[in-house]
């Protein structure tokens, strides 16, 4: 991936595999503000995700502390977007289901009885968040380096932006 200063833009590029000697390419350009370039490939670091609500005030801290350190971030709203199975699979894979599942909010509490007690494994949590993205704490953040953070930890997270 290429860096150029100054100008945010994303080119995308694709060569369909046809001939032997053809490749298969999607890249990105990104343009960074300086010389603390985030969001690359190829020995270099990609932005941060930041998944959750907007509305959500957890959230809201989170991203204005991001913003405050200068970090390049990605935000992702659950509710515009959806939620990313792939994505959720391997959050609870690292974070583990009952931290990623959300039991204290509100979507939790409004859920039956019947469906509260259907949540026992991975499975069955990963089919409700799939559903009630509402009932996934947040935020989720996945950071460059590829490890998951499920809530807002500004001590933690100080660490890892180094």
């Amino acid at each position: 991936m290429n860096v150029v200063e100054g100008v945010r833009v994303n080119i995308h590029a694709a060569l369909l595999k046809g001939e032997s000697s053809q490749l298969s390419f999607l890249g990105s350009w990104i343009v960074t503000d300086g010389p603390k370039a985030h969001g690359m490939i190829s020995g270099m670091t990609a932005p941060l995700r930041l998944y959750g609500i907007p509305n959500c005030d957890t959230v809201k801290k989170a991203r204005a502390w991001l913003a405050a350190q200068g970090a390049d971030v990605v935000f992702h709203d659950f509710r515009k977007q959806g939620v990313p199975a792939d994505h959720l699979h391997r959050w609870i894979a690292a974070a583990g289901w009952q931290k990623v599942l959300n039991r204290q909010g509100t979507t939790w509490r409004k859920l039956g009885a019947a469906t509260q007690a259907g949540v026992t494994d991975a499975a069955s949590a990963a089919a409700l968040l799939q559903s009630e993205a509402s009932a996934i704490k947040r935020p989720v953040v996945e950071w460059p380096d590829g490890a998951i953070t499920v809530g807002f930890a500004p001590e933690d997270w100080a660490q890892r932006l180094g």
